[in-house]
């Protein structure tokens, strides 16, 4: 029997339905091969298969459909199956008049180790929904009753932290991608959905950026997070309480490690805003072009590799406050497009033309000196204004070397809390006197890498001054000293504890120590080994 041609008014829904039945073959011959033969769950697929050949579907050797009789036109008496498919420990679930593509697709998602429920009509999915939760719902958009967008709508007014991907085999899918959008969909694909971008797309969701942000933003920030008695962390305490309560955006200054990423959250978590989210960003951690579409967000296609749309830190920070750390690193043109934010208030995504408002308080940090970036030309000096509204200075752990024995108890505790096997120790008298004396280039960042090697490294009771570095040694000689040392002994301890300081605060890289003492490498090579110093014990553990 010769097969019926292929009209011109079917052929748009002969290839769609060519390509879902693509997707399902493969997914059963996959199934087949893992089971070795038509057993188990196979028989089920199998079955449908048989159905679906008999009803006239006739396959070439090149997988080629010659009659539009299409899997969709099967009845539920034909394939037997209830209106849902639910198990017991399911965290996402697909809506889908489709029972064919979604018993393959549940197949696909539980090979990936997710088990999933399956309704098949959307008042099946709003029943299901009244005694269930999921972290996902996999939508169809053209359903019998209902399409997918309004559907989602629904689900989302029963399970606001729902998040959502809409699948749509129609040949105008640009125009439902943009509504979907606009809805506030998550992830948009088209059927038959290509398994790498679903697999793309569930972990993003189950283990990658939207889970951590989602958690991100429900963490509460604890009010009092700086650790130290001393004046200088009191007056900095005070500072941070009255500006809290403001909306202006503000800048912390200070060295590496003085604990600028905790006063922003201090600030926040003191702030109107604080039941926001907070967001952090390192901007010296990203390359320039992956740092704008981070901030910014893209749109599909905007450049190699966006496969999916992807909201920006300032949309996920919508509401709350988005930190900024080591704004000074960020380039010259990126700065233009954080200016125009800043004094516009929407966002563009990065090959996107819609502009999107944002309600956002900024706090930027930086150890650099930006004035001076400004007066050089490589900061701007409009963003410079804008982002210094007020600063905020951390002070160094030289400025407050009467929290250090405060810090230290802190940081035991906190060692031990998050590894209850360390036993419990006390820092000795005589080895807080020698912390005391050092000059901490690395300020508390140091200090706590110092306790979590000393806890680990002790094996007594007792944490004695023996364990310490030399490097610390070094800088309590002249404390310890009671008597008057020459000028030269003096010269020559001045010039070991600028190495020290050097070595510790570029982490024993000797290139970078030369370049910021004024000296080429081989010079301050030279210097190391007449004081016997070796630049790799500066090299802090992560």
């Amino acid at each position: 029997m010769n097969p019926e041609p292929i009209s011109p008014s079917s052929e748009k829904k002969t290839s769609h339905d060519l390509r879902n039945l693509l997707f399902i073959v493969e997914g059963v011959v996959s199934k087949l091969e893992r089971l070795g033969g038509g057993e188990g769950l196979a028989a089920e697929s199998a079955a449908r298969l048989k159905i679906a050949l008999e009803k006239g579907l006739i396959l070439t050797d090149k997988l080629e459909l010659k009659k539009t009789t299409s899997l969709f036109s099967l009845s539920k008496s034909e394939v037997s199956l209830p209106d849902c498919e639910r198990h017991s420990k399911a965290d996402l679930c697909l809506v889908d008049d489709d029972r064919c593509l979604s018993a393959v697709l549940r197949d696909l998602l539980a090979a990936k180790g997710h088990t999933c429920d399956l309704y098949f009509s959307p008042e099946a999915a709003l029943s299901g929904f009244l005694d269930r939760s999921y972290q996902l719902a996999i939508v169809d958009y053209l359903m019998p009753g209902m399409d997918g967008l309004c559907l989602i709508d629904k689900l989302k007014s029963l399970s606001p932290n729902l998040k959502t991907l809409l699948l749509t085999g129609i040949s105008d899918a640009a125009e439902v991608e943009e509504r979907s959008r606009k809805k506030g969909v998550d992830f948009f694909l088209r059927k038959p959905p290509d398994p790498v971008m679903l697999d793309a797309i569930l972990s993003d969701i189950f283990s990658g950026k939207h889970a951590r942000l989602k958690e991100e933003k429900k963490k509460p920030t604890p009010p009092h997070l700086i650790v130290g008695e001393s004046p200088a962390v009191r007056e900095t305490l005070r500072l941070i309480e009255r500006l809290a309560p403001t909306e202006a955006n503000l800048m912390i200054l200070g060295e590496t490690g003085t604990g600028k990423e905790l006063a922003a959250r201090t600030l926040h978590a003191q702030s109107l805003r604080k039941e926001g989210p907070f967001i952090p960003i390192n901007c010296a951690s990203l390359p320039d072009n992956l740092l704008e579409s981070e901030l910014f967000g893209h749109e599909k296609g905007a450049f190699t590799g966006a496969h999916q749309f992807k909201k920006g830190l300032f949309e996920w920070a919508d509401s709350g406050t988005l930190f900024l750390d080591e704004i000074g690193d960020m380039n010259y043109g990126l700065q233009a497009k954080l200016l125009r934010v800043i004094q516009e208030r929407k966002i563009r995504r990065v090959g996107g033309s819609a502009e999107i408002p944002v309600d956002v308080r900024i706090i930027s940090a930086t150890n650099k000196t930006l004035d001076k970036m400004v007066v050089e030309g490589t900061f701007r000096e409009d963003l410079y204004f804008r982002l210094n509204v007020v600063k905020v200075k951390m002070p160094s752990l030289r400025e407050r070397r009467e929290d250090i024995p405060l810090l230290v108890r802190h940081f035991i505790t906190k060692l031990r809390s998050k590894d209850p096997s360390l036993p419990e120790k006390r820092m000795e008298g005589a080895t807080l006197k020698v912390l005391s004396a050092y000059v901490w280039p690395g300020n508390v960042r140091e200090l706590e890498n110092v306790v979590s090697e000393l806890l680990i490294m002790s094996t007594g009771k007792n944490i004695t001054p023996d364990l310490l570095p030399d490097r610390f040694h070094a800088s309590a000689s002249l404390s310890d000293n009671e008597g008057l040392l020459s000028l030269e002994d003096c010269l020559g301890q001045a010039k070991r504890d600028y190495l020290h300081f050097l070595l510790q605060k570029h982490q024993g890289h000797v290139s970078n120590c030369a370049k910021e003492a004024k000296v080429n490498r081989a010079s301050f090579h030279r210097m190391l080994q007449s004081l016997k110093i070796r630049s790799e014990k500066y090299r802090l553990n992560p």
